[in-house]
């Protein structure tokens, strides 16, 4: 095998299911998918797409219904 050659394993779904909650414990520096009241693993089952579907879900939660705006940016600058 050459340098950048390597045996991969096939890809299954318990295998991306891994590779996927690490890359989201990396990033968010904390494991999101354990339950903060038993510490179990949970597992995802939908994901919410709709922003109007998502506010609704928010709200009727009591949550934040609002989804933060992006800021307006600064003009641009004549050189």
């Amino acid at each position: 095998m050459g340098i950048y050659q390597y045996k991969r394993e096939p890809l299954t779904n318990e295998n991306a299911d891994r590779l996927a909650n690490a890359c989201l414990a990396r990033v968010f520096e904390v494991y999101p998918l354990t339950c903060p009241r038993c510490g179990l693993e949970m597992k995802p089952v939908a994901v919410i797409l709709n922003d109007k579907e998502l506010v609704r879900l928010l709200t009727h939660l009591g949550l934040a219904g609002g989804i933060p705006g992006i800021p307006a940016g600064r003009a641009a600058v004549a050189v």
